[in-house]
């Protein structure tokens, strides 16, 4: 989905699956939002990465204790919201970018930060 025009390019989100290492037997993966343009001039369009906007590891995505998924979502989040920052793109770029991301990694309540402090787990209902 290409949606917004910027640098003269249009930009979307496109998602990296990345196997991981590690010393378990399932190695897991590792998902990276990147910010890519496409720049159609003469000839056929072309698509450049124009930077990695933050990573997650899969497995937080899908983990059932709401605290350990919401401390890695808002770690995810503080990174993206740094580097959508320094990039300094108009407001309405910026929001489509913001809601292209959710689709995949939500943004947790505000106080996600506290999960390491109060220890209480708590689990979804399934």
């Amino acid at each position: 989905m290409q949606w917004s025009y910027s640098w003269g390019c249009l930009m979307h989100v496109r998602w990296e699956r990345k196997s991981m290492e590690s010393g378990r037997r399932d190695r897991g993966f590792l998902l990276e939002a990147l910010l890519v343009g496409t720049i159609n001039g003469r000839g056929p369009s072309r698509e450049k990465v124009l930077t990695s906007l933050g990573s997650i590891e899969e497995r937080f995505l899908r983990a059932h204790e709401s605290g350990i998924r919401a401390f890695h979502q808002g770690i995810f989040w503080t990174l993206v919201d740094k580097k959508l920052q320094e990039l300094t793109l108009g407001e309405e770029i910026r929001k489509e970018i913001e809601k292209e991301i959710l689709e995949v990694v939500q943004r947790p309540d505000p106080d996600w930060s506290l999960w390491c402090v109060k220890c209480i787990p708590k689990y979804d209902d399934t």
